[in-house]
């Protein structure tokens, strides 16, 4: 943030920093678009932008595997071709389930 203050040529105490880093909860993109706000003189009161996002990816694994039902039901009447697509909609719904839970697992490093 100092960084970016100082390429912009903004003057930014110690306090006001502080106040800016409430801001932007640790995204880096946050800050140095706060830091751009106070040089034009933008900057607003608020204590930071919204950070509460829905995470949808439950309800893509969910539709996934209503999908993997038709393997079930294609065996169940000899069909084939609902046999094949259900089972491939079945690995990718397993194979996304695990790489979206790698994603967002939180890191225990320091």
């Amino acid at each position: 943030m100092l960084e970016e203050a100082s390429n912009l040529g903004v003057k930014v105490d110690t306090s006001k920093l502080a106040e800016l880093k409430e801001r932007v909860l640790g995204n880096p993109h946050l800050a140095k678009r706060v830091i751009q706000e106070e040089a034009l003189g933008l900057a607003q009161e608020e204590a930071g932008d919204h950070v509460n996002y829905i995470d949808g990816t439950p309800f893509f694994i969910a539709a996934l595997s209503l999908v993997a039902i038709a393997r079930f039901i294609g065996l169940g009447m000899g069909d084939k071709g609902l046999y094949i697509v259900g089972g491939i909609a079945m690995v990718l719904t397993i194979t996304l389930r695990v790489f979206f839970t790698a994603i967002n697992r939180k890191s225990s490093k320091l």
